[in-house]
């Protein structure tokens, strides 16, 4: 069975260009947004019904369902400058993801210096205990070292 867009208008196929294929969302909610955005009075989708990467802003379905391709938003009947708004949406929201990554990434590494920080003063407070801070130092010239 050959893939191609169900979208009115579209005859992407599989196998012409790197377009990708999807099939239509298990989540009843997200399936029926989908549904919508296609525009087709009565009609449902089969397991076998694809829709192509055309239809998403990044070109790329999105599972987050804040992101602007979480439902598919571009098609032949929409006029260009909704196709700009969707395509600026989908840029605003990927800046959004970075830097909430990048301050949990920021909370990461000063979360894994602080259990450094105590591991240190830990190894300390040990050292010191054994007969000050050169204990460590004092065994190996003991030794021979």
């Amino acid at each position: 069975m050959v893939l191609s867009c169900c979208a009115v208008g579209y005859k992407n196929r599989a196998g012409r260009g790197s377009v990708s294929f999807y099939r239509f969302p298990a989540n009843q909610e997200q399936r029926e947004k989908w549904i919508a955005a296609v525009k087709r009075d009565g009609w449902q989708p089969t397991p076998y019904t694809r829709l192509c990467s055309d239809h998403f802003a990044k070109g790329h379905r999105d599972s987050n369902p804040l992101s602007p391709d979480f439902v598919p938003s571009i098609f032949h009947l929409t006029p260009s400058h909704k196709r700009h708004q969707r395509h600026q949406a989908m840029e605003t929201f990927e800046k959004r993801r970075m830097r909430k990554r990048k301050r949990r990434g920021a909370v990461f590494l000063q979360t894994v210096y602080t259990a450094q920080l105590n591991t240190a003063e830990e190894c300390n407070t040990s050292n010191t205990l054994a007969g000050g801070t050169n204990a460590a130092i004092d065994v190996g010239v003991g030794l021979g070292y």
